[in-house]
Parts: C-alpha cells; structure tokens; sequence
C-alpha cells in the first residue's frame, strides 16, 4: 500500500465528491468522467504512472490494468478519467510507480476507498 490517497469529485472545481456505499467505497458510473486528486505520493520523487485496475468477470479471470497518464509528483496529482464501460459492480482500485512489469517498489496501490460500479 503506499502513501498515495485518491479521491474521487464529480466536478471539476472538485468540490463535490463522489458518493460512497455504507462501507466508504466510491460509487462511480460507466461511461462518466470524474475528477481524481492523488495526494501525498511520498515513494517517488520525479513523475508516477496512473493505472486503473480492476479484475475481468468469469470466464477469463483476468486482472486488466488501463494506463491512465503519468504525472509530474507534487502534493496533488490531479487527473480526469472516464470510467470504462465494465459490468456493474466492478471494483477498480488504482497503482500508482514506474513500471507495472516489476512488485514493489516500482509500483503501489493508492491507500483509499476502491470504486464500484454502481446501476445508474
């Protein structure tokens, strides 16, 4: 897990956050564009990779991760992405490093609530 805490706005001033089920996990829709802030990335010093990741249903049992970006490190990281057109109730979770290829150290996951994705 690494210092990173992502979270997850519905506009682009970031002002509103996304919804949470009772459990603290953002609720976030397929096709819709949401405004992400990674703070306090403390393991890397010049720029990080941004995957979003998530398991593929039965029967492939995949683990699939999309490059998001890579960003300068600062105190915020702040990205816009647009949630992929998965089957509901995914759960995405993001990694954040160097190089997806290598364990840690080259990459983390961001220590905040996973995503799921919620009917609409």
């Amino acid at each position: 897990m690494g210092t990173g805490i992502l979270y997850v706005y519905m506009d682009e001033e970031r002002t509103i956050e996304a919804p949470t089920d009772e459990h603290g996990n953002y609720l976030v829709l397929s096709g819709v564009e949401y405004y992400f802030s990674l703070n306090g990335v403390t393991e890397y010093p010049d720029t990080v990779k941004i995957w979003g990741s998530y398991w593929d249903p039965p029967p492939f049992w995949e683990f699939t991760n999309i490059l998001i970006g890579e960003f300068e490190v600062s105190e915020n990281i702040d990205f816009a992405w647009t949630i992929p057109d998965l089957p509901m109730e995914t759960t995405l979770r993001f990694k954040y490093g160097t190089d997806l290829n290598f364990p840690c150290p080259h990459w983390r996951f961001g220590k905040t609530n996973m995503l799921h994705l919620a009917p609409a």
